[in-house]
């Protein structure tokens, strides 16, 4: 039987090595598509690279991963096509990055600090990408030392995109809110969150899950931004016996 297609989508600044720990689960269940946000030129072409992924492979039928970033990635296909999706799968996602106070959403970051890092990115880069690879992590996981792994991953050079690329992706960031739209997202959905994520709150997920009619919600303790990472068995089985359970109420 052949295998469902999985299309993993990353976030900000992340080659798609940063799946490297959990592929080899994933691959089990799924035939799985890679996108990377390299050299991207307009806010449109992370939703557009997606579909022309999707179209060039004459895919059918699929699920989505998105990480961070890529979260909203995923929640933009979805909203605004007729693909036939079959999970979505919302890693330290979000439907918001940004703090709005016209209606009192304190769920994201303040859009002064992102414009503070687009300046900071053409002057130092990498202490930029160094500093927000660092807080992916909590505090337990810091003292496990997976930061230092997971810098190991880059190998030779962190700087894998162009500065106006990675600039875009902190625009892609500012500009997007989805929160309209969550009230669409009508197909098995399951949240996994870092109960300490620094760089999307778990509350974020915790905002979604009030207006996704058909979600799973799984909340970590101790962990950060990147569960996949640092407990790559514990977040495949979630997402295993998710579909599984999906499947068994088909």
């Amino acid at each position: 039987m052949k295998k469902p297609y999985l299309i993993l989508l990353p976030g900000w600044g992340m080659p798609s090595i940063v799946w490297k720990k959990i592929t080899p689960h994933l691959s089990k269940k799924f035939n799985l598509i890679y996108i990377d946000w390299n050299n991207i030129k307009s806010l449109d072409e992370f939703k557009n690279r997606v579909l022309d992924t999707i179209n060039k492979l004459d895919i059918k039928s699929f699920s989505l991963l998105g990480w961070s970033l890529g979260s909203l990635v995923a929640q933009e296909i979805l909203i605004n096509t007729s693909y036939k999706i079959k999970h979505l799968i919302l890693i330290g996602g979000t439907s918001c990055f940004i703090s709005n106070e016209d209606d009192l959403y304190t769920l994201g970051w303040n859009k002064r600090i992102i414009k503070r890092m687009k300046f900071q990115l053409h002057k130092r880069p990498n202490d930029v990408l160094l500093n927000f690879y660092k807080n992916m992590f909590s505090k337990e996981e810091l003292d496990n030392t997976y930061y230092l792994e997971f810098l190991k991953l880059f190998s030779k050079d962190l700087l894998s995109d162009s500065l106006d690329s990675l600039s875009l992706g902190l625009d892609y960031l500012m500009h997007l809110d989805l929160r309209l739209n969550l009230k669409y997202i009508t197909i098995p959905t399951l949240l996994i969150h870092g109960q300490n994520d620094s760089i999307c709150p778990v509350e974020a997920s915790l905002y979604m899950k009030n207006y996704i009619p058909n979600y799973h919600i799984e909340i970590i303790n101790n962990t950060g931004h990147v569960p996949f990472f640092t407990l790559p068995d514990y977040c495949y089985s979630v997402i295993k016996n998710f579909i599984e359970g999906v499947a068994n109420n088909d």
